[in-house]
């Protein structure tokens, strides 16, 4: 059974990280990419580069060269070429790049680019890493995390802890220790301790006891008391002892 720690990560993930994270994040990639950026950079293609950069050189051009033009003879330069070279490249320059050329390319930078391609990512970016992605990678991470951590680690754990942990502990504690005690207390220590003090202590001093005391002592005794009653001598030391 899920946790209440799965339940906070899977709450957490979705709707902290989803909802708020993302969606400011697609707010300022939205708004402030697409409108503020491309304002200025329209703004600035269109209105500086339109209207200031094609007036001051349709001005040079036209202008400045006509007058200085109307100085020549007209047998060198001729009216002809004058006002036809000027007005058709003034003509072209004027209508045909600033009007088509530009418009085109500012509608092609403007509308596909800023439309087109900033929808296109941003529905990319919203729907497909939002909502398939990032679900993906959630349920991922939360598959990964739940099973993962939950059944494999906490197997792993349970068997290291229960198997290993309790077959060692129990093999080595009981097993083990309990037959190293076993055989040391009731083979060596019993064994030997009974094997000392009952074999040799009882039977060195049964031993002792009983050649060199009771043999020893008591025939020297019985030799003595003997030997004084045969001989007649030392009544008084037997009536004594």
């Amino acid at each position: 059974i899920p946790s209440r720690y799965f339940w906070r990560t899977l709450y957490v993930y979705t709707y902290v990280y989803t909802y708020i994270h993302l969606y400011v994040r697609l707010y300022i990639r939205l708004y402030i990419h697409l409108y503020v950026h491309k304002f200025i950079h329209t703004f600035v293609r269109t209105f500086i580069h339109m209207f200031v950069h094609t007036f001051i050189h349709m001005f040079i051009r036209t202008y400045v060269y006509i007058c200085m033009s109307r100085g020549i003879p007209e047998a060198a330069l001729g009216h002809t070429y004058t006002y036809i070279h000027t007005y058709v490249h003034t003509y072209v320059y004027t209508y045909v790049y600033t009007y088509v050329y530009t418009y085109i390319h500012l509608y092609i930078r403007l509308y596909i680019c800023l439309y087109v391609h900033t929808f296109i990512r941003t529905y990319v970016y919203t729907y497909v890493y939002t909502y398939i992605f990032f679900y993906v990678r959630l349920y991922i991470r939360l598959y990964i995390r739940l099973y993962v951590h939950l059944y494999v680690h906490k197997f792993i754990h349970m068997f290291v802890h229960t198997f290993i942990h309790t077959f060692i502990h129990t093999f080595v504690h009981t097993f083990i220790h309990t037959f190293i005690r076993t055989y040391v207390y009731t083979y060596i220590y019993l064994y030997v301790h009974t094997f000392i003090h009952t074999f040799i202590c009882t039977y060195v001093y049964s031993y002792v006891h009983t050649n060199v005391y009771i043999y020893v002592y008591t025939y020297i005794r019985l030799y003595l008391r003997s030997y004084i009653t045969k001989e007649g001598k030392g009544k008084e030391i037997l009536e004594k002892s």
